[in-house]
């Protein structure tokens, strides 16, 4: 499963798309998305729920958002995950 820009669907490109559990934390889910190729760095990652099924899309945004909205707990982390929002922004 990938998310397709219109420039990749006129190409005939298909980028590789990335998962995050919904259970992921924070900080790792956007670990992984800050850390993928430039083309698709911002770009959404796609949510799954713990049997691999598509839960909805996560933006950059509302992780970087969850992240600095949410206080820390002692070790340093969040205690979110990467719940998929019930209604759109």
């Amino acid at each position: 499963m990938s998310v397709l820009t219109r420039e990749d669907t006129v190409a005939g490109a298909v980028p590789p798309g990335m998962c995050v559990n919904i259970h992921t934390p924070i900080r790792e889910a956007l670990a992984r998305c800050i850390t993928r190729d430039e083309p698709s760095r911002f770009g959404p990652a796609m949510a799954t729920d713990d049997a691999g099924r598509f839960a909805g899309l996560v933006r950059l945004e509302r992780l970087i958002t969850a992240l600095t909205d949410e206080p820390a707990v002692a070790d340093g982390s969040t205690s979110g995950g990467c719940a998929v929002p019930s209604e759109a922004p």
